[in-house]
Formats: C-alpha cells, sequence, structure tokens
C-alpha cells in the first residue's frame, strides 16, 4: 500500500527551462541540509555527451520503464519517457526526510500535485532566450532546437503560474539561487518545528 505523507513531510517540486540549475540547486540543498534526499527518475532518454552510462544522480537511464505499479505517475517529454518511483517516495516518508524531485512537465506535476498536495512547487526562473555556453555543449541538440524547447517550457510556466509556490530566480551568481532555496526549506522547518542541520 502507498503511504501518505503528512504536512511533516516536505516534498519540493522543481520546474525550469534547461540549464536554469535545478539539478545544481538541488545537489547544493543536499550538501547544506542532512536530512535531503533526492528523486532520481526512471528515463528513457539517451545518455548525453560525457555522461555516465548509469545516468545522474536525478536520472536513472533505463532501456524502458518498468511495471506501472512501479511509479507514482509517468510522462513523456521530446520522445523520451520519465518515471516517478513509489518506492523512493515511501523510504522518504519513513525516514521524514526532504525529499526534492524535478519534474518538467506541468501537466506531471498537476498530476503530482493531486496526489501530494502538501508538496511545495518551485519554478527556477532563468532567462529562456539565453541558452549558456554549457548547456550548447552538454549535448548535440542544435541551438535553435534547445532555444525552442527552452521557450516552451517557460511558457509552460507563465500558463500555469499559479500552480507554483515558490519562484527561485537565477540569474546572476549560483549562491543567490541557493540561498533562496535555502530559504524555503528553512521556513518550513521552522513553520513544523523541525530542527535545521539537525
Amino acid at each position: 500500500m502507498d503511504k501518505m505523507p503528512s504536512k511533516k513531510h516536505l516534498i519540493m517540486v522543481f520546474y525550469g527551462v534547461s540549464g536554469s540549475g535545478k539539478s545544481l540547486l538541488l545537489k547544493m540543498m543536499k550538501d547544506i541540509f542532512p536530512n535531503v534526499t533526492l528523486h532520481r527518475k526512471d528515463s528513457t532518454r539517451p545518455r548525453r555527451q560525457g555522461e555516465p552510462a548509469h545516468g545522474t544522480p536525478e536520472l536513472r537511464l533505463v532501456k524502458k520503464l518498468g511495471p506501472a505499479s512501479d511509479y507514482l505517475l509517468t510522462y513523456q517529454a521530446y520522445g523520451a519517457w520519465f518515471g516517478v518511483r513509489k518506492d523512493q517516495l515511501n523510504k522518504s516518508f519513513d525516514k521524514s526526510e526532504i525529499h526534492l524531485i524535478i519534474i518538467a512537465n506541468i501537466k506531471a506535476i498537476k498530476e503530482f500535485k493531486a496526489f501530494y498536495p502538501h508538496a511545495i512547487t518551485v519554478y527556477v526562473h532563468s532567462d529562456p532566450q539565453n541558452i549558456p555556453e554549457r548547456l550548447i555543449k552538454r549535448d548535440t541538440l542544435e541551438y535553435e532546437k534547445r532555444k525552442k524547447r527552452s521557450v516552451a517550457l517557460y511558457k509552460g510556466f507563465l500558463n500555469n503560474n499559479t500552480l507554483f509556490d515558490f519562484i527561485v530566480l537565477n540569474f546572476w551568481d549560483k549562491r543567490n539561487a541557493a540561498q533562496q532555496a535555502e530559504n524555503i526549506i528553512k521556513k518550513y522547518l521552522e513553520n513544523t518545528g523541525r530542527l535545521i542541520h539537525a
């Protein structure tokens, strides 16, 4: 049976354009807070240049998704499938962890919020017209296609901005963006009476 989190279980869902710094933010939060865990989705997307064969801390690369019963939800993006795993969510609830997850699909976020209304949704904002050099080098996707994807994700936010509880601005310094995300978590911990840096 699937477990249901209470208000004392913090789940944070992050959304934003490619290169906005979502993965880096999650890593920095894990370094700051000892009870933070990162959700590792299953995905059928191709391995990127220089990426380990097993994927990333937030993504396990598989040839195909497992049984539907393994996932809270699945969604498709740019020709690949992604699956949010039930076992990782349940484990985080058992341990009362702060569980961070990236979902780059508005419909999937709505579905996630229907399951877990207390989940905090965060939009990580950077200029969708300004694709960083590191992102261009990251894979072989043509610049115009990458830009088109970024603008589409940004429009997804504009058309569904009330779906998000917070916006983290990531323009100039990654430390500034990390401070904003850290403040959100600290405020939650203060409101629930849980210890910070316990």
